[in-house]
Order: C-alpha cells, then structure tokens, then sequence
C-alpha cells in the first residue's frame, strides 16, 4: 500500500473507534463544520417548519428543495417524525438507524436538567465530542424535534426569562 492511503485507513479506523456512536446523516449542506449561507437559510425554513407544521406529513413542505433534504435525512429516514397512526404527525425517539445514542443522550441531559438549568452550550459540546461527534449543523434541528415531543415537560428560559411556547423566533 502506497504510505498515503496507509495512513488514511488507520486514521479511518481510530475515527470509527473515538466516533463510534457517530450518527449518519446523509445530508452534505449540514456535515459542514460551519453552514454556507443557503444551508443555514433552509435550516431556519426547516426549524419554522418544525414548529408550525409539526403535525403534517413533510411539515407541509412542497417541492425538493435543501430543506425538505434536510428534513428527509434527519427527522423522516430515522423516523423521528412520523404518523402516529392516525394520520397525525409528530415527533418521536428514532426507530431506526444510527440516531439512538443521539438522541438518548439528548434525553438523558434535559431529564438530569430538573435542578439546574442545561445550557445550550454544554449541550452542543456533549453533542460535539466523542463518542458522537456531530457537527453543529444538525443540532438545532435534533434539539428542536425533542423538545417539541417535550413540550408539556419541558421549561426553556431564554436569557433567565421564561418562553412559555417554542416558536420561530426563539430557535433563530
């Protein structure tokens, strides 16, 4: 093996090792380290979606455009947004595909939040590290479909101010 693709494998491999838990998401315009500027434009679409259309089938979007990419690879392919069978759509624990460990550490931070308040920083640095790697691209949307499955026990304070509903406007 020539040196160079020597050392890609093995940098591969203790990727897959540290990253283990690393979920897939087949969304190039969100696996960036930071979004250009039309992928952070069809995630704020996609987050105003998720609030105002959260219980339509594609959130009620229309057409293929980056959002409704985005939404597939993360809300609809691990089935964290589906038909609750009876034609009402809502948000749920994943039922497939690598998002589990994700979203139960997501959990388990805002359960162990009943005392103390979870900043969102620490939230994304747990997120961001190993064993789960995300990039900060995905997150808002992950954290978002929680805490809409979470509305009724879950407080948010914004700046130690109370926000009695999660709307477009508090996710910007």
């Amino acid at each position: 093996l020539p040196v160079g693709r020597g050392l890609s494998s093995l940098l591969s491999q203790v990727c897959e090792h540290v990253y283990n838990a690393s979920p897939e998401i087949s969304n190039e315009m969100l696996g960036r380290r930071e979004l250009t500027s039309q992928a952070a434009k069809a995630r704020r679409e996609l987050l105003t979606a998720m609030v105002e259309h959260h219980d339509l089938e594609w959130l009620g979007m229309k057409g293929f455009g980056p959002e409704k990419a985005m939404y597939a690879a993360l809300l609809r392919h691990p089935r964290i947004h589906r038909d609750i069978g009876d034609g009402t759509f809502g948000y749920h624990q994943p039922s497939r595909g690598s998002m589990n460990t994700t979203w139960g550490t997501m959990t388990q931070m805002v359960d162990r939040a009943t005392r103390d308040r979870l900043p969102l920083g620490t939230l994304y640095a747990t997120l961001m590290a190993p064993p789960i790697g995300l990039k900060e691209g995905p997150i808002p949307v992950l954290l978002t479909a929680l805490l809409l499955q979470r509305v009724d026990d879950v407080a948010i304070y914004q700046e130690g101010t109370y926000q009695p509903a999660i709307t477009a406007e508090l996710l910007e």
